[in-house]
């Protein structure tokens, strides 16, 4: 498409003066003439007739990948016909030119076969009367003033006309940042540092930044973006908020900042450490710079990246229980984290360190104060911990008490002494064992067995404690579900016997430890393997992620919002509903025969009275208050039909943006998963069709240019429903 330019730009051209020949006495043949004229395409009216000369200047186009357009008309005000032979253009790159299309282009309606006979005007039975071709650029990425000649080759008295096309100088602006990487440097745990990012605009035009791209897997980092917010007042401090970028643009400021030429502006940033690990965040502006505008200027906010550093492996010595009189050994390595060396200058126990704890140095060989060890960007060395518990030691009310004690380590970085907390406890006896059996739908659930989706699982406790005295007083349940998954025990994790609803297909790793009423924990963790399974049919799944829940798996009554509501709609090819998205057919989607979702679970989509329901299609839960999963199951498919899968933001209920998954199964076979861009409130993602019966090809996506088509603000004008 050609961008539209004004005329304004355009140098005034005047009509080629018709040549003539014969400049002496007598018959001179008749020889063929050539006018040529330009047209611009100016203000969308179409093309525009203006005289033309020989010099033509290229109109406004500013940014890389726009097109302007130059029609160059030929005519012969002659006698005798005009032969054109051929149109030819030349011109050189600038350096940092890049891309598929050329930078100019001779484009023809239909491509002409040379040569190119026009005949006169008046000439009674002329075949063409008028020769056209368009002259096309499109801006490249090099900041050159771009220039090309077009040749007309013909047998007229100027057998080479010849047209100049020159590019306009642009006042454009060059964005740049100072620093590129802005480094706070070693921040210690508790402390923050700030810093001053410098956006600088060292061209000629104004620098517009329309849009703020940020992100960090690490809590802590803020920075205060200057603008005016949409109601008018400064905006504070933002957070950077995850692994996903959050984006400030024209929904957040009244207006863009804008830095004028040769001039800057400043962002503050500041990191408040919660730990002393490394630290990233991430930087995206966009703006009309042409050189990284369209995929925006990226910079790097570091902290406890750069200098001297030191950790210890582990951070913490814990020894747990240990049998009075038995010797406990266990090594700590003290490792060079920063991009500089660290000295050590001393390793010692604190002073109110338990005397059954000692320290074996010979692994870091001779140092001292004044001859430092000296350890390398990466390099680590170790020693050795010693426990020796001579004594069970108690409190007045006879209950065990720990053996506590530090490490200090005098080093050169920021964290010095660092300190390594240890701890153990002498017994007299054996520490409890936990264990445990599963059971669902009244049988026993072996390790590595196999339940169906949304079963119930009761957890039955069977650890012991052989310790004189002892006696098993608490539980700690945990597990590592699927991605994505919100399922918690009940009534909770520290009950002795629990039950646990698997609601997603998967592998669920489930853990006990227990301790007894010493204060003792368990020797071991006890563990059971569970694998949950679709089931036979068709199991389409959904599931959604809200960086702004905080807890996604608590569960709320009536009245109170604990999450965001996300919607699974799984459609017949029967269904017949609005066009919401425009495509020129009925979406769908909410049809209340045709619509397997919330309003509908239990569709009748086969006419046969005979049929068990079960064997209709059904959804088995309706998940309002964050993370879902919302399942779909099909037992029995219809062979050779496909039905459409969107997911639908119902209510963000004012947690926000959510990020939806979807998978899909077959036979309990995990077939198909995707997980779709960010999502708002009222969106709806189409995300394409479940072919049930096709295990090859069980999914067809949606697609637009390669993203997944998500359709904001989706409201079906025939769904009126309105929750109480």
């Amino acid at each position: 498409m050609l961008r539209t330019i004004s005329l304004f730009s355009m140098v005034t051209l005047s009509s080629i003066a018709v040549i003539t020949a014969g400049c002496s006495s007598g018959t001179v043949p008749d020889k063929p003439k050539i006018d040529v004229e330009g047209q611009v395409k100016a203000g969308g009216s179409g093309w525009e007739h203006i005289d033309t000369g020989q010099d033509v200047t290229i109109g406004a186009v500013f940014n890389p990948g726009d097109e302007w357009g130059y029609q160059v008309c030929i005519e012969n005000p002659g006698t005798v016909d005009l032969r054109i032979d051929a149109l030819s253009l030349e011109f050189s790159p600038c350096a940092g030119d890049t891309g598929d299309v050329p930078l100019f282009q001779v484009v023809y309606k239909e491509t002409p076969a040379f040569p190119v006979s026009v005949s006169p005007a008046d000439m009674p039975g002329g075949a063409i009367t008028r020769f056209c071709a368009e002259i096309r650029f499109t801006r490249g990425q090099g900041q050159c003033e771009h220039s090309a000649t077009l040749h007309i080759s013909n047998n007229s008295v100027i057998s080479d006309f010849i047209i100049n096309f020159g590019e306009k100088a642009q006042d454009a602006p060059n964005f740049m940042a100072s620093p590129e990487v802005l480094d706070l440097g070693i921040v210690k745990e508790g402390t923050k540092s700030e810093g001053v990012l410098n956006l600088l605009n060292t061209g000629l035009g104004d620098l517009v930044i329309s849009e703020v791209r940020y992100r960090s897997p690490v809590e802590g980092f803020s920075f205060q973006w200057g603008c005016d917010g949409s109601d008018g007042k400064p905006i504070e401090d933002y957070y950077f908020p995850g692994s996903e970028f959050n984006t400030i643009g024209a929904e957040t400021c009244d207006s863009p900042v804008v830095v004028p030429a040769n001039s800057s502006f400043q962002v503050p940033v500041s990191y408040g450490a919660s730990s002393d690990e490394p630290a990233k965040a991430f930087l995206t502006f966009l703006s009309n710079d042409p050189v990284t505008g369209a995929d925006g200027l990226d910079v790097e906010v570091w902290a406890n990246v750069s200098g001297p550093c030191l950790k210890a492996e582990p951070e913490e010595v814990d020894f747990g229980t240990v049998v009075t009189t038995t010797l406990e050994i266990q090594p700590v390595a003290l490792v060079s984290c920063g991009d500089k060396e660290v000295e050590i200058t001393g390793v010692a126990l604190s002073k109110d360190s338990s005397p059954d704890f000692e320290l074996d140095l010979e692994g870091l060989g001779d140092f001292s104060k004044d001859k430092p060890l000296v350890l390398q960007p990466g390099e680590k060395k170790s020693f050795v911990v010693k426990y020796l518990p001579l004594s069970v030691d108690k409190d007045v009310d006879e209950k065990v008490v720990p053996d506590t004690g530090t490490i200090l380590v005098d080093n050169s970085s920021v964290y010095t002494p660092r300190e390594i907390p240890i701890n153990g406890i002498g017994v007299a006896g054996e520490c409890p064992v936990a264990d445990f059996m599963i059971m669902s739908d009244g049988k026993e659930v072996p390790d590595g067995g196999d339940v169906l989706v949304q079963s119930t699982l009761e957890f039955y406790d069977q650890s012991y404690d052989p310790t004189t005295g002892g006696g098993i007083i608490g539980w700690e349940w945990t597990n590592s579900a699927p991605n994505g998954s919100a399922d918690i025990f009940e009534p909770s994790s520290t009950f002795k016997q629990p039950f646990f609803t698997a609601n997603m297909a998967g592998d669920y790793l489930f853990r006990l430890k227990v301790f007894n009423k010493l204060g003792f924990e368990s020797c071991n963790t006890a563990e059971k393997l569970v694998h949950v399974k679709a089931g036979e049919g068709c199991h389409v799944e959904l599931t959604w992620s809200t960086p702004n829940d905080p807890d996604p798996t608590d569960q709320c009554s009536a009245g109170k919002d604990c999450g965001s509501d996300m919607d699974l709609h799984v459609v017949h090819p029967y269904a017949s509903s609005a066009d919401v998205d425009h495509d020129g057919k009925p979406d769908g989607f909410f049809d209340l025969k045709y619509d397997c979702f919330w309003f509908n679970p239990h569709p009748i989509w086969v006419e046969d009275s005979a049929l068990d329901p079960l064997f209709q299609p059904h959804l088995d839960r309706d998940d309002t208050d964050g993370a879902g999963p919302e399942n779909f199951n099909y037992v029995s498919p219809e062979p050779g039909k496909c039905y459409k899968v969107g997911a639908h933001y119902w209510d963000d209920h004012g947690f926000g943006a959510s990020y939806p998954t979807i998978k899909m199964f077959i036979d309990g076979d995990l077939v198909y998963e995707k997980t779709a861009p960010k999502m708002k409130n009222m969106d709806m993602w189409e995300a394409g069709e479940a072919c049930c019966s096709d295990k090859a090809n069980p999914f067809i996506e949606y697609e637009i240019g390669g993203a997944p088509v998500i359709i904001k603000n989706y409201v079906n004008p025939d769904f009126n429903f309105t929750p109480q």
